[in-house]
């Protein structure tokens, strides 16, 4: 099966946006008034958090002590614990909701072009 991947430029207001996903069928729908956030992190699978755990090392043989990696630490997907990445240990991610209701509210003000 193939699949288009259409990019926009955000300058470019004439073209709607569309959100494709199994909530709807695997069908697109235009984003438009109406649509929530929580609807768009439902069907985009993007309704997670991301959790920040130790890492952690071992020297010397299968019975010696972990010790703590302090200066960085992975990223985890809390609901199915999969590792997205290891960053340093002052890096804060943004969560999917913040960005997303970030995004609604410049589009709500008006100010999106």
């Amino acid at each position: 099966m193939s699949t288009a991947t259409i990019m926009y430029d955000v300058r470019d207001a004439r073209h709607p946006l569309y959100l494709a996903g199994s909530g709807w069928g695997g069908s697109m729908r235009p984003l438009g008034e109406g649509v929530t956030t929580d609807e768009i992190m439902q069907t985009a699978d993007l309704d997670w958090l991301v959790e920040q755990r130790p890492l952690y090392t071992r020297e010397g043989g299968q019975f010696a002590a972990f010790e703590e990696v302090g200066s960085h630490v992975a990223n985890v997907r809390r609901d199915t614990g999969t590792v997205l990445g290891v960053v340093g240990s002052g890096y804060r991610p943004a969560q999917n909701r913040t960005v997303l209701d970030v995004a609604s509210e410049i589009v709500r003000s008006g100010e999106a072009r």
